[in-house]
């Protein structure tokens, strides 16, 4: 399960494609930040299309998220995750994963992402530490353990389980470029 709260930067929140989650191909997705380069990756999809018949390019809404899930759907992971720019924490599912339990995370440039994993298996994600807190109170759950996600980190959960964690390089030339230091975990 994911779930965003958007704060409409890009796209009118009354038209509901430009909404959270986004749905590109098998991709589907929340993204919390603000991509600068959203116009440009649509353009080099749709002139891979020309060359390579990627397929899907087409822009569906004008929120600037779809950009990214757009790459995820037809490039290379760390690829997609490398060529976004600006502030970004995401997570997605993908339809083509082996397993239906799988969620993927990653937090590219500036934006916080926060995970907590609960006493029972479960893993809960935010933007702030408070917010995973209260996601967990609201759900009877009880945290483990919260960890603050370091910028160009990937990880790939299943069942509540980290299975793969993978450092990228994020860009810097837009967004912030500082990291969170502290994050302090309940007792």
């Amino acid at each position: 399960f994911i779930a965003h709260t958007r704060f409409a930067t890009q796209g009118a929140p009354e038209w509901n494609d430009n909404n959270h989650p986004i749905a590109v191909q098998d991709i589907v997705g929340v993204h919390n930040g603000c991509l600068y380069n959203d116009n440009q990756i649509f353009q080099d999809l749709d002139r891979k299309l020309l060359t390579e018949g990627v397929k899907g390019t087409t822009r569906i809404a004008e929120v600037d998220s779809e950009a990214a899930f757009a790459l995820l759907a037809n490039d290379d992971r760390i690829y997609a995750l490398e060529t976004v720019r600006g502030s970004a924490a995401i997570a997605w599912m993908d339809r083509r994963d082996a397993h239906a339990g799988t969620m993927h995370l990653a937090r590219i440039n500036s934006s916080p992402l926060i995970c907590a994993e609960t006493v029972g298996g479960s893993i809960l994600f935010a933007s702030t530490v408070e917010a995973v807190q209260a996601g967990a109170k609201a759900g009877y759950l009880t945290i483990k353990e919260i960890l603050q996600i370091p910028e160009g980190t990937y990880m790939k959960v299943v069942d509540g389980r980290y299975m793969e964690v993978e450092d990228f390089k994020p860009d810097y030339s837009y967004g912030y470029g500082y990291e969170y230091r502290y994050v302090p975990t309940p007792k």
